[in-house]
C-alpha cells in the first residue's frame, strides 16, 4: 500500500514538475510539448490508478505468486548500445525453455490480472480472424517509426523488463520522456541524487515483477532478462539472485556514448521534450561511465561459470562461436531448430547494417576522459584466446 500511495504521490510530482518547467520556458518547442503533455497526464493519471489497482487485486486473486522460485536466471547487460537488444532475441528464439517479457506485457500488463486478460482478448481475437491485432500492427508501425532507426523491434518481441516498474516510476527510461522530474535519477550510479536504498527497493520491486512473470509464463522456465540499464545496478544484483548468470555484452565507448547520446535526442524529440540547456547529456554520460566502472569492478567478482563477457563485435562475425561460449561456460542449451539456423543467422549478423548513424565529434565530450575512465572488461573469448 505504502509503495501504491507513494507511485501516486510521484506521478503527481512528475506533472508538477513537467508544467511548472514548460511554463518557465525550458523546452524548445513549447506548444507542442503543452500538446502532449494535455493528452498525457490524464491518460498517465487514470492508467497509473487503475494499474495500482490492478496489483492490489493480484495480492487477493494470487497471492501464490510470492512462492514462486526464480532459479538460476540469465541477465543480458552491457552499457547502453552495445548490441544487449540483438542478443537478447536471439537467445529468446534459441530455445522454448526460456521465459521472457514482450514490450506489450511491460508496457501495459504490470498485474497478472492485466496479463490474463490481455491474453484472453489475444485467443477471442485470433478465434475472430485477427482484426484487433491487424488494427494494432497497423497503429503501432506509425506510433514506432521514429524509433526504428534506434531500437527497432514490435510491442510483440521481447524487451526490457526494467520496463515492469513504470507502475512505480522506477524505470529511469521514462526520463527522456519527462526530464524536468529529478526523480528519474535516484536510479542512475553516477548521479549526485542516486540512492542505494532506492536502488535496493527498486530491485525488490523488480524480482516481485518476474515472479508474477513465471506465474503466467511457467513456474518452470528459465528467467531471461535483458537489461542494459542494469549494468550499472550489478554492485546489488547478486543480493536478489545470488544464482544468476550474466551475459555481458562489451563496446567501445567511443562509439556507445554518442551512439546513446543520439538516442536520447531522437526520444526527447518524438515526446517534444527537447530542452535549451544539455543537462540531460552530463547525466547520460555520468551515467555511461558508471555503466563502465561498475561492470569493470564486479565481472572479476563473479564466478567462472557464472559470467560471460562477449565484445559487440564478436556478436557480429563469431555469432556461432559466441553461442558456443553460453554452453560451455554458463550451459544454456540451444533448441535443435535454432541451432539448425543458426549458420544462416551468423552470415545475417555479419551483413547487418544499422540504420542509425551519428558521430562523436557532434556532442562535447573529452576522448580524454572515455580513455582513462571507461574501462573495457576483456572478452571471455579473447582472454581464452580463440
Amino acid at each position: 500500500m505504502r509503495l501504491s500511495l507513494q507511485s501516486l504521490w510521484d506521478v503527481i510530482a512528475l506533472l508538477i514538475a513537467e508544467w511548472g518547467a514548460l511554463f518557465k520556458g525550458v523546452y524548445k518547442r513549447p506548444v507542442a510539448r503543452a500538446c502532449w503533455l494535455l493528452l498525457c497526464s490524464p491518460l498517465l493519471v487514470l492508467w497509473q490508478c487503475l494499474t495500482q489497482l490492478c496489483l492490489a487485486l493480484d495480492e487477493l486473486c494470487f497471492p501464490r505468486y510470492h512462492h514462486i522460485e526464480i532459479r538460476s536466471p540469465v541477465f543480458v547487460l552491457g552499457p547502453p548500445r552495445s548490441g544487449t537488444t540483438y542478443l537478447h532475441r536471439q537467445l529468446a528464439e534459441s530455445s522454448s525453455q526460456y521465459a521472457t517479457a514482450s514490450a506489450w506485457e511491460l508496457f501495459f500488463a504490470a498485474s497478472i490480472l492485466q496479463k490474463k486478460l490481455f491474453r484472453g482478448l489475444s485467443y477471442l481475437d485470433r478465434r475472430m480472424g485477427r482484426p484487433l491485432s491487424r488494427t494494432f500492427d497497423f497503429l503501432e508501425k506509425r506510433a514506432v517509426q521514429q524509433f526504428s532507426q534506434t531500437h527497432p523491434g514490435s510491442l510483440k518481441e521481447p524487451e526490457e523488463d526494467y520496463y515492469a516498474l513504470q507502475p512505480w516510476l522506477r524505470c529511469s527510461g521514462v526520463m527522456l520522456a519527462f526530464p524536468s522530474w529529478k526523480g528519474f535519477r535516484r536510479l542512475l550510479p553516477g548521479s549526485a541524487e542516486m540512492s542505494d536504498n532506492y536502488r535496493r527497493e527498486s530491485l525488490a520491486l523488480y524480482r516481485r515483477c518476474l515472479q508474477k512473470q513465471l506465474y503466467v509464463h511457467g513456474s518452470g522456465l528459465t528467467l531471461l532478462s535483458k537489461n542494459a540499464s542494469f549494468s550499472s545496478w550489478l554492485d546489488l544484483l547478486p543480493e536478489f539472485f545470488p544464482d544468476a548468470r550474466y551475459v555481458i555484452c562489451m563496446r567501445s565507448p567511443f562509439e556507445t556514448v554518442p551512439s546513446m547520446l543520439s538516442t536520447a535526442d531522437l526520444a526527447q524529440r518524438g515526446f517534444f521534450a527537447e530542452t535549451h540547456a544539455q543537462e540531460m547529456h552530463t547525466v547520460l554520460l555520468n551515467n555511461m561511465r558508471a555503466h563502465y566502472q561498475v561492470l569493470n569492478d564486479q565481472i572479476p567478482k563473479s564466478d567462472d561459470g557464472q559470467v560471460v563477457v562477449v565484445s559487440h563485435q564478436e556478436i557480429k562475425m563469431s555469432l556461432e562461436a559466441v553461442f558456443g561460449l553460453f554452453t560451455s561456460k554458463l550451459g544454456l542449451q540451444v533448441s535443435e531448430p535454432y541451432q539448425e539456423s543458426l549458420r544462416k543467422r551468423a552470415e545475417s549478423s555479419k551483413t547487418f547494417q544499422s540504420r542509425h548513424h551519428y558521430n562523436l565529434a557532434d556532442y562535447e565530450v573529452d576522448e580524454e576522459d572515455l580513455r582513462q575512465n571507461f574501462p573495457m572488461t576483456v572478452s571471455t573469448l579473447q582472454g581464452e584466446g580463440l
